[in-house]
C-alpha cells in the first residue's frame, strides 16, 4: 500500500508541476513588447492555447515564419474576440511579447486586422498565462 501511495504522490508531484510550467511566462521576455505584421498562415482556435503562424518579411527582406501563441478559445472570447473575422491569408498585426531565446514567436495579448479592428488585452499582466 505504501508504495502506491508514494507512486500518486510522486505522479502528482510531476503533474503539479508541468502544469505550473505549462502557465509560466519563462519562454516570453514579457519585459518587451513586439508588433509583427505579416500574413496568417495557419491558425488553431482550440483549447489549451490559440495557436497561429505567421508569415512577415524579415530585415533582408526575405520571409520569416513566427510563432504565434495565445490565450484558450473561451478566454479571448470572454474579452470579446470575433473567431470568423481571423483567416488563413488574412493580413493583420500581432502584438505581444517576444520568444526570450530570439527566435521568432510571439505570446500575443493583441492583434490589429486590416480593417482597422483591433483585439486584446493592451494592459496584459504576463507575469503569469491564461
Amino acid at each position: 500500500m505504501k508504495k502506491y501511495f508514494y507512486l500518486l504522490f510522486i505522479g502528482l508531484a510531476f503533474y503539479v508541476s508541468g502544469a505550473y510550467a505549462h502557465h509560466s511566462a519563462y519562454l516570453y521576455d514579457v519585459s518587451k513588447k513586439v508588433e509583427v505584421a505579416g500574413t496568417i498562415q495557419t491558425v488553431l482556435f482550440a483549447n489549451p492555447h490559440t495557436k497561429m503562424t505567421l508569415v512577415a518579411k524579415g530585415a533582408t527582406g526575405a520571409d520569416e515564419v513566427w510563432v504565434i501563441e495565445s490565450s484558450s478559445p473561451l478566454m479571448l472570447k470572454r474579452r470579446g474576440w470575433t473567431f470568423d473575422k481571423i483567416k488563413v491569408g488574412d493580413k493583420v498585426t500581432i502584438i505581444g511579447a517576444p520568444f526570450r531565446n530570439g527566435e521568432k514567436g510571439i505570446y500575443m495579448t493583441g492583434i490589429r486586422l486590416q480593417d482597422g479592428t483591433e483585439y486584446g488585452r493592451q494592459d496584459a499582466n504576463l507575469t503569469g498565462l491564461d
